[in-house]
C-alpha cells in the first residue's frame, strides 16, 4: 500500500466511482480552507486530485456547511469521471 500525500487531511470516508466496467475508491479527506477574515463565498472549494503519483482522491473544506460539503463531492466526482474517461480513451 502507498503512503499517501502529506497535504491530505483526516480521510472521512471513502467514494466509489464508476467508469465503464471500471470502479475507482476515491478517498475523501478534510482540509481548512480557511481565508482568515474573507467572507464564506470567497473561500476555495476542494475537488478531485491525481497527484501523478497514482494516489487520487477527493479533498473537502472541513469548515464548510453540509450542503457545501455535498456540492464540492459532486462536483469532484464529475472531474474523477471525466478524468479517468479521458484517461481510458488515451
Amino acid at each position: 500500500m502507498q503512503t499517501p500525500p502529506d497535504f491530505l487531511g483526516k480521510q472521512v470516508g471513502v467514494v466509489e466511482v464508476a467508469v465503464g466496467a471500471t470502479v475507482i475508491s476515491l478517498p475523501v479527506s478534510t482540509l481548512s480552507f480557511s481565508r482568515g477574515g474573507r467572507d464564506r463565498s470567497s473561500r476555495l472549494a476542494g475537488g478531485f486530485f491525481d497527484d501523478g503519483d497514482g494516489h487520487v482522491g477527493i479533498i473537502v473544506d472541513s469548515d464548510a456547511t453540509p450542503r457545501e460539503v455535498n456540492e464540492q463531492i459532486r462536483v469532484a466526482v464529475e472531474d474523477a469521471v471525466a478524468h479517468f474517461d479521458k484517461r481510458t480513451l488515451n
